[in-house]
């Protein structure tokens, strides 16, 4: 059963979150075209929140009880509906036929202001208080999948170094990431594999920005495993079983941002940072 994940999702406050989750099926399924995948697919949001924000909380108080995994509402409508699973950390969102997998997941800061993303796993810790080395494996022990993933100007020089030091250790679930708002045009970092071959230690995920447009890029860019096994009634478990077995069998897919695109997000993110002081 092939499994597409965007290992690096961000709902905005500005988002719709049924437009949002409806623009992340069409993406996962055209991923999965292009990718040439056959048969039932998986299709994973692998939530990433800062330290104020709390969608998936919110998405866990409107779900329906628990129903096993395996009798969810087949009815199609115009929202989708959000299901409890058997465990803490997830949930299913449907409509109709589309089904997604929601897992929770944090984006905390390290001392040395480097991003790591705590996923499928429900820990919190306060940005800047660890290392970066210390906090991938702390983000490891209480039972979520690390990621340190790519950022404008944050992978050069003396934290580039630590980057690299901390993606060398041996930790099954440790994982540089890759995201859709890198510049296609900028040379590949030194870790990453080619596009669409394996790679041991890279989780893609399409980071959405809060900007007008970004609302239909979740699932549009992520990693794929051809033949993996993630079931409705513990999908976070399952995932990370998956990650910590499957490094070398890791695709990517989807397109890096644009010229045009990267220095128009570039403009207006740090356009909103200065008028929001």
């Amino acid at each position: 059963m092939p499994v597409l994940i965007d290992g690096h999702v961000h709902v905005h406050s500005s988002f719709s979150l049924n437009l949002f989750l409806e623009s992340a099926w069409k993406n996962f399924s055209s991923g999965a075209e292009r990718l040439k995948l056959s048969g039932d697919c998986v299709y994973v949001l692998a939530l990433a929140e800062g330290q104020r924000a709390d969608v998936f909380g919110q998405m866990k108080k409107i779900a329906s009880a628990d129903s096993g995994g395996s009798d969810y509402s087949s009815e199609a409508g115009r929202e989708f509906a959000f299901f409890r699973t058997r465990e803490e950390q997830s949930l299913v969102a449907r409509r109709g036929e589309q089904v997604l997998v929601i897992v929770a997941g944090r984006q905390i800061l390290s001392r040395e202001g480097l991003e790591v993303l705590s996923l499928a796993s429900l820990f919190r810790v306060d940005d800047h208080l660890l290392p970066l080395a210390e906090l991938t494996q702390t983000v490891i022990d209480r039972g979520g999948v690390a990621v340190v993933p790519w950022g404008v100007g944050k992978w050069w020089g003396k934290r580039g170094r630590i980057v690299a030091e901390t993606l060398s250790l041996d930790r099954p679930l440790l994982y540089g990431g890759d995201n859709g708002n890198r510049p296609a045009f900028w040379p590949r970092p030194r870790i990453f594999p080619r596009p669409q071959q394996p790679g041991k230690n890279i989780l893609s995920g399409s980071d959405p920005l809060p900007l007008t447009g970004h609302q239909a890029r979740g699932g549009c860019f992520g990693s794929a495993i051809t033949d993996g096994s993630l079931s409705l009634d513990c999908p976070a478990k399952d995932l990370r079983t998956l990650l910590g077995r499957e490094k070398n069998r890791l695709i990517g897919y989807g397109r890096g941002a644009s010229v045009g695109r990267f220095i128009s997000d570039q403009f207006r993110v740090n356009l909103k940072k200065r008028l929001s002081r």
